[in-house]
């Protein structure tokens, strides 16, 4: 995948991922309770039920949990489909350039060496 489309995931993605962090924290920071000094105490059952989540993997969440993974695990699916369909395009790109030699020439090196260098190596 051309260098460019990936930095370009990576940051969306990292934009994304930065967004559900911070929702989280919203969240999280309504449910404790804020103390004189600025701090916030989370509550004690928020803490057992989040350690026991914690320690449970994935396969073992119930459904209503894995919901809640699932949910944020369908925003990246925009950003995915962008990415695909650039490289799409770009593939798109490379195949027309062949297309354009094999109607051009019959000088089977050429074809060979862009084949090598553009279809190959990425």
């Amino acid at each position: 995948m051309n260098e460019d489309i990936i930095k370009e995931f990576i940051e969306k993605g990292a934009d994304l991922e930065h967004d559900r962090w911070a929702r989280w924290q919203k969240y999280v920071h309504s449910l404790c309770k804020k103390n004189k000094d600025g701090s916030l105490t989370i509550p004690k059952e928020r803490v057992e039920r989040w350690e026991k989540e914690i320690a449970t993997p994935y396969l073992e969440l119930t459904e209503e949990l894995k919901e809640y993974d699932r949910k944020e695990t369908r925003n990246y699916i925009p950003l995915l489909n962008q990415a695909l369909s650039q490289q799409k395009q770009e593939i798109k790109r490379d195949l027309q350039t062949v297309i354009t030699l094999l109607e051009g020439t019959t000088d089977r090196q050429k074809i060979a060496n862009f084949i090598k260098k553009y279809l190959l190596t990425n």
